[in-house]
């Protein structure tokens, strides 16, 4: 075993850079990594530029798989060959339900059985309702669907036929192949850890309410909170991967866009609204708008988008499949209702970050937990909000309790000694 060695394995790409490169930056500086990626990584001229790093010893890239057993085939091979290669002191992980993930702690407790496997915290986890967010998101991708397609069904019906053609999925993916392609020993293991739902050894989080809330759900003390990278390695490598220069301006990142102008015209005069109230108390400011990502193929953004040029004929629209990223770090002030890139931003040491809610009944009012957001509770609030009298500034956390949390390496010296 090669203490110095970490397996990386990463998410999305987005969510790659919204957390997972800070993590592989902070790693670099003390650890060898081996990283293990889906197919998409290979035609993204950022992830090819970290890659040049000489830390960086391999790129293990997830083969497509064009039905579920190959997939599964596919997983098990790269696995194999990753554990007869090398053993790492360290595994991360993004998720501890996948069957990838689960696929890995099982084989590198036999194949490398002194590796502690890290669940790292690879994105916003939501304080509040997790289950009313996903029944949100199912929502959205039904109606996109029904509107695309014209299907006759009504959204009640498409979500009852999809929730029982996930259900089916679920039995295959989840139960039935891995018996088949687990050994006994292996499938054993596999299904008492499944049992418990803990397929890792630690889990980092970045705050303490979160670390509350998965100690009660995992029933697990195995939970440590930690320095989010962001904040430990972000000005030193938000230069080396993006071309950006700080100005004098606003840009928005609304959570609307999946429904039809007719459902969510009131959430968008809302916004409206907010436009103009920026509009009086920061006149020098260039104000900018970003969709989320998923609405770029949406066929009802386009009317959205109308609307909104003829009503707000000042402000810059962008395209929803810019790098969210390169735009905070070009803006003084960043305003949103719930999105993670509000979240995201809150990380850095130096953004103004503005959450209002939205109408919404449930999840508008995550942001009111994070204490480097400014949240305003209604549009009603943020007008009568008077930023001359209370100029809004990075509010700065106690540095007494601030220095008592570890960073990410600072956490895997105390498990590896411990």
């Amino acid at each position: 075993m090669d203490k110095k060695q970490v397996l990386f394995i990463s998410s999305h790409l987005y969510l790659f850079w919204t957390l997972g490169c800070y993590y592989v930056f902070e790693l670099l500086e003390e650890y060898e990594l081996i990283l293990i990626v889906n197919n998409e990584y290979r035609c993204d001229p950022f992830f090819q530029k970290i890659i040049t790093f000489p830390q960086i010893i391999e790129v293990i890239y997830l083969p497509k798989s064009s039905n579920i057993i190959s997939k599964h085939i596919n997983y098990i091979a790269t696995i194999n060959y990753t554990f007869k290669k090398y053993q790492p002191k360290f595994i991360f992980q993004y998720n501890h339900t996948y069957v990838f993930n689960k696929y890995v702690f099982v084989k590198a407790s036999e194949l490398s059985p002194e590796s502690k496997v890290i669940h790292y915290q690879n994105g916003q986890i939501l304080v509040g309702d997790e289950k009313f967010a996903y029944e949100k998101s199912i929502n959205q991708k039904l109606v996109d669907i029904k509107g695309r397609f014209q299907i006759p069904f009504s959204v009640s019906s498409l979500k009852f036929i999809y929730r029982l053609l996930r259900f089916s999925f679920h039995i295959m993916d989840d139960l039935i192949l891995p018996s088949f392609f687990l050994k006994n020993i292996n499938h054993s293991f596999y299904c008492k850890k499944r049992a418990k739902r803990n397929f890792f050894h630690q889990y980092f989080v970045f705050d303490r309410i979160i670390q509350q809330k998965l100690f009660k759900e995992l029933k697990t003390k195995n939970i440590i909170q930690i320095k989010c990278p962001i904040s430990t390695v972000s000005d030193k490598y938000n230069k080396f991967l993006y071309n950006y220069s700080e100005r004098k301006q606003i840009v928005i990142f609304p959570s609307f866009g999946f429904f039809s102008l007719k459902q969510d015209q009131k959430v968008i005069n809302n916004w409206i609204l907010v436009i103009s109230i920026l509009q009086k108390k920061f006149p020098d400011y260039n104000i900018c708008m970003k969709l989320h990502p998923r609405t770029k193929n949406s066929f009802i953004v386009e009317e959205i988008l109308n609307y909104l040029r003829n009503k707000c004929p000042k402000i810059e629209l962008l395209d929803p499949a810019l790098n969210a990223q390169e735009l905070v770090l070009s803006s003084k002030i960043i305003v949103g209702d719930v999105s993670t890139i509000i979240w995201w931003a809150s990380l850095l040491r130096n953004k103004v970050v503005i959450s209002i809610r939205m109408n919404q009944k449930y999840g508008g009012d995550e942001m009111k937990y994070y204490e480097d957001i400014l949240y305003f509770k209604s549009v009603k609030e943020f007008k009568n909000y008077n930023f001359a009298n209370r100029p809004i500034t990075k509010r700065k956390k106690n540095l007494d309790d601030e220095n008592l949390i570890p960073d990410l390496r600072a956490a895997l010296d105390s498990l590896y000694y411990a």
